[in-house]
């Protein structure tokens, strides 16, 4: 190979300046195994078309003109001319539109410093690798075959960018970045900034870039890291005005952070590999557009404008946080929408009931859902439009979930809400110094995982249907406190633990039911459950033994509330105005461990099932219609001299039994209405108003006497003695009608007044 100097300035004109004139040459015009140095002799190097050089060297003041031409670079410099391992070295000036082509066939060194910039630069042989030595800036590169390494120092591209030969395997052209300040077409509009197509490989390195658009085609051999750092993207395509093309079988490793600054109007992007893009930040009060399925590994943010799905409702998947600022707007319409977590102080309009939105994660602070900030709850940041949100921490058994939106009007919030991870725990929070409460407007459903409030005493409404498949709800943590209220309850498996304040049940999930225990575990947490429909509402399933209710009040108004199987309530009954209460199949029995109290209808005239009562308090305007079957109450409503059964109301006993068996005494009677058969036991018994058994008055144990001496006492049927504790067993000074009166054993005092009876018999007893 030989050396070709330009020495210029050889006849006149144009002749002067003219590369193909043999005189302006040291020796021979340049060919392909010349070595081309172009020296500064005052007169300007100008192409007159292609050329091929082994190498080429501006010198400085030296000046090339390009003349729209371009030079194919076979070799690199020599160590003779000072340029060894230079394939390109530029300390001169260009100017019309130079093109340089690099198709050596091994490593080699490109210096860009000098004046002017090249217009096109092409990587063309399997076997080149340029390295860029300096900062560098032309108008568009294009690497077909071999590797352009862009060094530290900057490369600035300032049209399009375009690599790999759009065919065959990975990795036949690459431009590597370094932590180089690389510029890829920044601000075009009118076309990419990057295109990396088949066989092209972008490897992003740690500097801070910008491009116009960014496109990766959809094939595996289409490979894409961005940069460590931040690139940011302003410009879009001409081609549906797109920001961001990514395609979904590329292969491409997550890094760094994009943003879009782009401000001249609505565009649009999409990205079907998740792991081409980390983080990616909206940053312009436009609106972008979807225009196909889009992943991404790291965070959304939306620092100003709106993001949406469009019409076409494409799917959104964010396996980090999503952050959508003040003023900022996410919209879902009906799309498939995931995200690690959601925190939205500006609007987050989530999916539609055609859609869905799966939160599958947390952020450092253990949020999921946050509406406003932790330390400022903004409702109206979230907005349900009816749809369903999902929380499955599955792939991160260690995390919980967390929402933080307080209290929304009935288009804000959270609407349907499904727990379905394997270890979630999903918290209510709001923020401090205020009232800590959470509202679904429609269904909770627990599937799997675990269901929670964070404060014991935080609120938690459900305005539709409560349902727990699997998993558990409040049986974690801190035992709730709080008011709770739900539509209706369905434990159909898992675990349900109540409030031990009160859990409010507003309406039926499919009429007349609103509870139904088909399975899983009920703690009633010693809280009461209200059913408070305007209407009628059922149980289903057992409600005894450790599903047993604590305290259950009836309080809807204008509506009958039926147990279709045996109940068991540890605490207290209450039956309110305009309610009532009773069995569907007449048959189920009532045990209340505590205390009766009817102020509506208890029972109805058809229940033949046994009840049992701590105390039964009929207040006025209330009715008791007993069972046929018996009635038993166990104990009072306080201390001694208080009732176990008081009636200031309206007594109905359907030819059934009422028993009193507290085994204390004084237990006080106050019936006001006729029995029908009374039976007696424990210890001794007051009767406080005039009272008729209409069949029999049976003492198995215990005393019986009138609180007052003008009492009456009327027995239509027998009267049983069958002992007594005190040896008093039945004392009046009032008035005593009986029929048939047999005393087994103990005492039958006759009254004072007057004693009115059938017949006396006294097989083992005393009758004075």
């Amino acid at each position: 190979m030989a050396v070709a100097t330009w020495v210029g300035g050889d006849g006149t004109g144009a002749e002067q300046t003219d590369y193909s004139r043999t005189a302006n040459w040291s020796g021979d015009v340049p060919d392909a195994d010349d070595h081309v140095i172009v020296a500064n002799t005052g007169h300007n190097c100008k192409l007159d078309g292609n050329r091929d050089v082994a190498s080429l060297t501006i010198n400085t003041g030296a000046t090339i003109d390009g003349s729209g031409a371009k030079l194919s670079i076979k070799s690199e410099g020599t160590a003779s001319e000072g340029t060894e391992h230079y394939a390109f070295k530029h300390d001169g000036t260009i100017t019309g539109n130079l093109d340089l082509e690099f198709n050596y066939n091994a490593e080699t060194a490109a210096d860009f410093a000098g004046s002017g910039n090249v217009r096109n630069v092409t990587i063309n042989h399997a076997d080149a690798d340029v390295n860029q030595v300096g900062a560098a800036t032309m108008t568009n590169l294009t690497i077909t075959a071999g590797i352009y390494d862009a060094g530290n120092d900057g490369l600035t591209v300032t049209g399009k960018t375009t690599i790999g030969p759009n065919s065959g395997s990975a990795d036949q052209a690459t431009l590597t970045c370094n932590a180089s300040t690389i510029s890829l077409g920044s601000t075009k509009t009118d076309g990419l900034g990057l295109h990396v197509q088949q066989g092209g490989t972008f490897v992003g390195g740690s500097g801070t870039h910008t491009m116009g658009s960014l496109a990766v085609d959809n094939n595996a051999a289409a490979k894409f890291t961005n940069t460590s750092g931040t690139n940011t993207l302003n410009g879009h395509s001409n081609d549906s005005v797109r920001v961001i093309i990514g395609g979904a079988n590329s292969t491409c490793t997550a890094a760094g952070t994009m943003e879009i600054t782009y401000a001249g109007g609505g565009y649009n992007l999409q990205n079907g590999n998740i792991a081409m893009i980390n983080n990616l930040t909206f940053n312009s009060n436009v609106t972008a557009n979807l225009s196909a399925a889009t992943s991404i590994t790291g965070n959304l943010t939306i620092s100003q404008g709106t993001l949406t799905t469009t019409g076409s409702d494409h799917a959104l998947t964010v396996t980090g946080e999503v952050n959508i600022a003040s003023g900022a707007t996410l919209t879902c319409n009906s799309s498939t929408c995931s995200f690690g977590a959601l925190h939205s102080q500006g609007t987050a309009n989530l999916a539609d009931s055609s859609g869905s939105t799966l939160i599958t994660n947390e952020d450092g602070d253990g949020l999921s859902i946050v509406a406003g900030t932790y330390t400022n709850c903004v409702p109206a940041c979230i907005k349900h439009n009816n749809g369903t949100v999902t929380f499955n921490n599955s792939s991160d058994p260690a995390a919980h979930a967390a929402i933080v939106i307080g209290v929304s009007t009935s288009t804000d919030g959270l609407y349907n809400v499904f727990i379905d991870g394997a270890n979630t725990i999903v918290k209510n929070y709001y923020p401090s110094g205020g009232s800590r409460h959470c509202t679904i407007y429609k269904d909770f459903t627990v599937t799997n995982g675990n269901f929670r409030v964070n404060g014991a005493s935080d609120v938690f409404t459900v305005l539709g249907n409560v349902t727990v498949t699997a998993g558990t709800m409040f049986t974690t943590g801190n035992a709730p406190t709080g008011a709770h209220s739900f539509e209706c309850l369905k434990l159909n498996g898992g675990a349900f633990r109540a409030t031990s304040a009160t859990t409010t049940i507003t309406g039926v999930y499919s009429s007349p039911f609103a509870l139904n225990l088909n399975g899983g575990t009920f703690d009633n947490g010693n809280g009461t459950l209200l059913l408070n429909r305007a209407g009628n509402q059922e149980f289903l399933g057992t409600w005894t033994g450790s599903s047993a209710l604590h305290n259950l009040t009836i309080d809807g108004g204008n509506g009958t509330k039926k147990i279709r199987a045996n109940m068991l309530i540890e605490g207290d009954l209450d039956v309110t105005a305009s309610d009532a209460f009773t069995t569907h199949g007449n048959t189920e029995t009532i045990t209340v461990d505590g205390d009766v109290t009817v102020s509506g209808t208890l029972g109805a005239t058809t229940q033949t099932g046994d009840y049992e009562f701590g105390s039964l308090t009929i207040a006025s305007g209330g009715t008791y219609l007993a069972t046929s079957g018996t009635t038993t109450i166990t104990s009072r409503t306080g201390g001694a001299g208080t009732y176990g059964l008081e009636n200031n109301g309206t007594f109905t006993h359907n030819k059934g039994t009422v028993k009193i068996t507290d085994a204390d005494n004084n237990v006080s009677m106050k019936v006001g209405a006729n029995l029908y058969n009374l039976e007696l036991s424990g210890g001794y018994k007051k009767i406080r108003d005039n009272t008729t058994i209409n069949n029999n008055l049976t003492l198995t144990s215990g005393d019986l006497y009138g609180h007052s001496g003008s009492l009456t006492l009327d027995v239509l049927g027998q009267t049983i003695l069958n002992g007594g504790t005190t040896g008093q067993t039945i004392a009046f000074s009032g008035t005593m009608n009986w029929g048939n009166v047999t005393v087994n054993s103990g005492t039958l005092k006759l009254s004072s007044g007057t004693n009115n009876a059938e017949s006396f018999r006294n097989v083992g007893g005393t009758i004075q």
